[in-house]
């Protein structure tokens, strides 16, 4: 009967959660990204030029490094970029790719870059 009423509680709870985010959602979710066979494809649906770095998720946890805006990493309005598996530094099937995006000059708050991760 606890777990009955426990689960009853997670899950309304969970759809709450889901149908208020739903409601307040920024629409800065503008990049998104279409895995394929040999390279991972960048998608900017906004009206704005966006930079971006992609790195497997393993190697991010160890290395350093700086986002910086170049023309190297620009996605320019409207359009779409291919990246190679080996840029991200993935070597397999399965490794998640995490996805940085931002507007304008390198970023100087956390809260200015927006991610998501792929698996490819």
């Amino acid at each position: 009967m606890r777990a009955i009423f426990l689960f009853l509680i997670i899950t309304v709870g969970l759809i709450s959660t889901s149908c208020v985010g739903n409601l307040f959602q920024d629409n800065d979710d503008f990049v998104k990204a279409k895995v394929e066979t040999e390279q991972l494809s960048l998608i900017n649906f906004s009206s704005d030029t966006v930079y971006y770095f992609a790195i497997e998720s393993e190697l991010a946890a160890r290395a350093n490094y700086v986002l910086r805006s170049s023309e190297q990493n620009q996605l320019l309005p409207k359009s779409n970029t291919a990246i190679s598996w080996s840029q991200t530094g993935s070597s397999k099937s399965g490794d998640k790719i995490i996805v940085m995006y931002w507007k304008g000059d390198a970023p100087k708050a956390d809260e200015e870059v927006k991610s998501f991760t792929v698996k490819r």
